[in-house]
């Protein structure tokens, strides 16, 4: 009887564990898609900033001056 409960009980355990894990998971790979478009987006800013950058040198250089 002893026997079966543990057994029961590490069974129960098992399930948990699994479901936990399943679920971490799943988070894990919504957050790696999440991280992913954070880092299009910045390099997209980055480009951006570079554009934007050159454009103020530009006008800086021959409209300004």
């Amino acid at each position: 009887v002893e026997n079966r409960t543990l057994q029961r009980r590490v069974e129960s355990d098992m399930a948990e564990l699994r479901l936990t894990c399943r679920i971490k998971s799943e988070e894990l790979e919504r957050l790696r898609g999440i991280y992913e478009e954070t880092v299009a987006n910045l390099n997209g800013s980055k480009l951006e900033n570079e554009m934007m950058r050159d454009k103020v040198n530009y006008l800086n250089l021959y409209i300004f001056n």
